[in-house]
């Protein structure tokens, strides 16, 4: 028999005459090279597989860790098609699947993610031949909406870093306003990162947390993400003001100081983990 590349449904015909009818549409794409068998596999042990041996080793370690909890939280429970075979998994299904996120209350731009993920694990089933169509895409997932954002004004800032000057976060909050960089980004900074004869600051990596790893230095998603930012003066001399700070520590604590070279630090040079959360 030749390849099979197409996917059809055999058997239940009411009529002798549909059952003919199916019968030549097989032959005809038997003739084609283009007939697939139905799948008899389970959507669940297929997107595992799918995410596991494949997916995963194609991004980042931090986005496959993400990506994990999005399929085993979602796809694989209180999900009506979990235990369907993969080749049966109708666009109605799906459609099913949104609205029901939609009534947990679960974000647009959350659903979103679950659908991009549906996408490419049943398109990737299509390239493998195992399914013809990929039913994801005429599903009709929900379109994100964005919450207007409240902008702090000029004073707003000014008043806000003047009531937690001395603080311990102060200097990330001050980088944050006024470098935009990301809160991993600033607790992934390096001394060596920071040029100070041209004053500006290469963003280079950000400390991310990855489940049963801990906290570990990823590169950035993408190009665009490694960029050059000026520093303000006055960024600038706090930054210094860090600097000599941080060699006052080493002095203090001597050789249980551990130097990663970060410019965000304990006292004694590990990360400063707690300011993950802006405490």
């Amino acid at each position: 028999m030749t390849e099979k590349r197409n996917q059809i449904s055999k058997g239940g015909f009411i009529r002798k005459k549909e059952a003919e009818v199916a019968a030549r549409k097989i032959e005809l794409l038997l003739d084609e090279n283009r007939y697939i068998e139905l799948s008899k596999e389970i959507f669940s042990d297929y997107i595992l597989n799918w995410f596991d041996n494949h997916y995963s080793n194609r991004i980042k370690q931090t986005s496959a860790t993400n990506s994990r909890y999005i399929i085993e939280k979602h796809l694989l429970q209180k999900n009506a098609f979990a235990n369907k075979e993969k080749a049966k998994v109708t666009t109605s299904d799906i459609d099913l699947f949104y609205n029901q996120k939609l009534q947990e209350n679960y974000s647009t731009s959350y659903i979103r993610k679950m659908h991009q993920l549906l996408y490419q694990a049943l398109s990737q089933a299509v390239k493998w031949k195992k399914i013809m169509f990929n039913p994801v895409g005429d599903a009709d997932p929900p379109t994100v909406k964005y919450e207007e954002m409240s902008i702090w004004s000029l004073k707003d800032i000014q008043d806000f870093l003047r009531n937690c000057k001395g603080e311990r976060h102060y200097l990330i909050f001050l980088l944050a306003i006024y470098t935009g960089m990301r809160r991993g980004e600033i607790l992934g900074l390096h001394w060596s990162d920071i040029d100070f004869e041209q004053i500006v600051i290469h963003v280079k990596r950000s400390l991310a947390h990855v489940p049963k790893k801990g906290y570990i230095f990823t590169s950035l998603k993408t190009k665009n993400s490694k960029r050059q930012i000026p520093i303000p003066e006055f960024v600038l001399n706090e930054l210094v003001l860090q600097k000599k700070r941080i060699e006052e520590w080493k002095e203090l604590v001597g050789s249980v100081f551990e130097d990663q070279d970060l410019v965000i630090c304990t006292n004694t040079g590990a990360y400063k983990i707690r300011a993950m959360l802006f405490e």
